[in-house]
């Protein structure tokens, strides 16, 4: 929720060049109708762009857990290639890695790896966004990529409860 703030605010503050470029554009003859396309600008914009943020949060999918399974971490991602992929949430579970598209996802997914069969983690520095990207190698070889925030955060705590350090 804090993302969708932060993120509403900084549009709001678009929204506040959007207000003076309308005032200047449209001849605002005193300061009042400057102040006021200023107001609604930052509104209109910080509204907008909470909604479009908010949106997937608002059709978050629970995965459909087994009776002894918990979950650990979770948070907002991308699973797949460009052109390929779906947004949705990652799920770090006691037993399983899991995604799951949202509700407003094109594709949907509901992927389930289970950590006994997560083999290792794969680098890729030629991507943009290294930094965010996870990639999971299967035992059988299958490699699966999501973007998140916090990619190696997420690596380390996995590569903890797999080894049985979290236990």
């Amino acid at each position: 929720m804090q993302t969708v703030i932060r993120v509403s605010i900084q549009l709001g503050l678009i929204g506040v060049l959007f207000g003076v470029a309308y005032a200047v554009i449209f001849g605002a003859e005193h300061l009042g109708q400057f102040i006021v396309a200023v107001i609604v600008g930052f509104a209109t914009t910080a509204t907008l762009g909470g909604l479009i943020q908010a949106i997937p949060v608002i059709t978050r999918r629970q995965p459909d857990l087994q009776v002894d399974e918990t979950i650990l971490r979770e948070s907002l991602a991308v699973h797949g290639d460009t052109f390929k992929d779906a947004g949705g949430w990652l799920f770090l579970t006691n037993q399983y890695l899991r995604f799951k598209s949202h509700g407003v996802s094109s594709r949907k997914r509901d992927l389930t790896l289970p950590l006994n069969e997560i083999n290792d983690f794969m680098d890729d520095n030629s991507e943009h966004n290294s930094d965010r990207t996870l990639r999971v190698r299967m035992t059988n070889g299958q490699v699966e990529k999501f973007n998140l925030e916090s990619a190696q955060s997420w690596q380390k705590q996995i590569s903890e409860y797999i080894n049985g350090t979290k236990h």
